[in-house]
């Protein structure tokens, strides 16, 4: 299934389409619907275009991402021209996708608006948990705290199933409340700082 899914790709739907089109305007204008040939013809063009309509270009940009091709996913994403008619789901994914490709590279207000557009709409708890993760990371890199703890706390009251995405909150959690090990071991280094055992002037005169 996944090698048949690599194999038609949005190009090569693209390309179906056209033929298909073509071979249905020539059969009609040879035999008229009475033509197998066209509604086979037309049957593959409607189901193209409604595929389109309804799915958009999501499953191409998702087996792009898949592949490490993050510049050719959100291309390929941008080909989704009405994300609003979206249905099964995909409405909140079109945003998701959008929000972690534009922060892999590097753009966090742009972002940060997709996350808070893609949670506004229809998605799976892990999704939404995945999401919430972003921006923590975002606001984290801005060292603000209380949105962090916000996210955090959304994110928690989730029904979580993947365990890595559990994991991952475990861990913030953990930081959140300064008992992380890489936390633990930094204090633990502290408190055995030659400059930690020395008086407070000495403490004040290190460069």
């Amino acid at each position: 299934m996944l090698s048949f899914v690599q194999f038609f790709t949005l190009e090569r739907q693209f390309i179906l389409f056209i033929a298909a089109l073509a071979g249905a305007i020539t059969c009609f204008s040879l035999w008229g619907i009475t033509s197998g040939l066209f509604w086979l013809s037309f049957i593959i063009v409607l189901a193209l275009l409604i595929k389109y309509v309804l799915l958009g270009t999501i499953n191409a940009a998702l087996m792009k991402m898949q592949m490490g091709e993050f510049e050719a996913a959100e291309k390929t994403l941008g080909y989704t021209r009405f994300p609003q008619w979206l249905r099964f789901g995909y409405h909140g994914i079109f945003y998701m996708l959008k929000s972690q490709l534009t922060f892999q590279r590097g753009d966090h207000n742009a972002a940060e608006s997709y996350a808070e557009k893609a949670l506004s709409l229809d998605l799976q708890d892990d999704m939404k948990a995945g999401l919430y993760l972003e921006l923590i990371n975002i606001h984290g890199s801005r060292q603000n705290i209380p949105k962090v703890k916000e996210y955090f706390a959304k994110g928690k009251k989730l029904n979580i199933t993947i365990p890595q995405l559990k994991e991952k909150y475990k861990e913030i959690e953990l930081m959140l409340e300064g008992k992380h090990p890489q936390q633990l071991q930094a204090q633990q280094k502290s408190r055995h700082s030659p400059y930690s055992q020395a008086p407070s002037f000495m403490k004040r005169g290190r460069k």
